[in-house]
């Protein structure tokens, strides 16, 4: 086996490195997959700050959210539903009251209605708070003349249509019983109008 002549392979040895320092410098490799890349070297700048809005212009704010609804109550409350009662109550005895001569017999057949809607609400009233109603004192119309009787009756119709009509958007669970209360007594007003047009 021959030799290697120790000063012969250090000379290889410098014209290898000699040629090495001519070439390019090789890019830093790459970051391996799923390793976090290299934390900046000290001494670099900091990042620049955000630009500040123009002059004369205001800065933009964020959209405001708007004011969350309290919740609605679900059903009337049990002082709601008597003080109704009453009312209903009072209407009905108002029209079983009027002679007006060819027309007392509509007027009875609206008390009949208005005691039907009594008895709707006396029972919803048992099946939310479990006993039987118990009304306030709502008292009849005093008896003067028909057409007092009769004007009277007109506003509280058209009041007690309104009064149905919000009820219905307050408590949808009753929505469908308030809306043909609503009705009803929005005929019953019409009706009215149509005595009191034959009786003046």
């Amino acid at each position: 086996m021959e030799k290697i002549d120790p000063k012969k392979a250090r000379a290889v040895w410098a014209r290898v490195m000699e040629a090495r320092r001519g070439e390019p410098k090789r890019p830093p490799m790459p970051p391996m997959p799923g390793r976090p890349p290299m934390p900046p070297m000290p001494g670099r700048p900091p990042e620049r700050p955000p630009m500040p809005p123009m002059p004369g212009r205001p800065p933009e704010r964020p959209p405001e959210r708007p004011p969350e609804r309290p919740p609605m109550p679900e059903q009337p409350s049990e002082h709601e539903l008597r003080e109704w009662l009453a009312e209903i109550s009072a209407l009905a005895r108002g029209y079983r009251s009027m002679k007006a001569g060819r027309f007392t017999q509509l007027l009875q057949r609206m008390g009949t209605e208005e005691q039907a809607h009594y008895r709707q609400l006396a029972a919803l009233y048992f099946l939310l708070y479990g006993r039987r109603a118990e009304p306030m004192s709502g008292a009849a119309p005093g008896r003067r003349s028909l057409a007092a009787d009769l004007r009277d009756a007109y506003g509280e119709e058209q009041r007690a249509a309104r009064q149905w009509r919000e009820a219905a958007a307050r408590y949808p669970a009753q929505r469908e019983l308030f809306e043909r209360f609503a009705r009803d007594d929005r005929r019953h007003a019409e009706q009215l109008r149509r005595v009191m047009a034959a009786n003046l």
